[in-house]
């Protein structure tokens, strides 16, 4: 019961922080790439008008921020989790690719992107995040030898 609490917990804080890793990168990207005349983006209607121009949108920049989300989420996620880490790591991924089939759903993008985005991002960086996080494991603390 206790190892199953752990896990829980340890999925739910590599989600969030994924999730703050993913929102930095693309507030740093939203800052350099786009003008700086940013519409407000809170409503439906200015935010599908936002996305549909045609070079207002920074692709790669957000695939960076949604692999790197993962990828991080889901090395913590393997780092803290008492056993079970492949399926701490991929709960964190299947959370992140729930929500980009919701972005993929909602707002247009071009195809490419939703390939490469559905396909090559999440379940290959939460993979990526369980060996990361398996190694961080192993790895030997400051001041201890093996």
């Amino acid at each position: 019961m206790r190892q199953l609490l752990i896990n829980i917990l340890a999925v739910t804080c590599g989600a969030c922080f994924g999730i703050a890793v993913g929102a930095a990168i693309l507030g740093i990207a939203s800052v350099a790439v786009t003008s700086p005349a940013m519409p407000d983006v809170a409503s439906p209607g200015r935010l599908l008008a936002f996305v549909t121009a045609p070079d207002a949108m920074p692709y790669p920049a957000i695939l960076l921020a949604h692999a790197s989300g993962t990828l991080s989420g889901a090395a913590l996620a393997a780092w803290l989790a008492a056993s079970h880490a492949l399926l701490a790591a991929m709960a964190v991924g299947f959370v992140f690719m729930t929500a980009g089939i919701a972005t993929a759903l909602s707002l247009p993008a071009p195809d490419w992107f939703d390939i490469i985005h559905l396909n090559l991002v999440f379940v290959p960086m939460a993979w990526l995040g369980w060996r990361l996080g398996r190694r961080l494991k192993r790895a030997p603390r400051a001041g201890h030898t093996r």
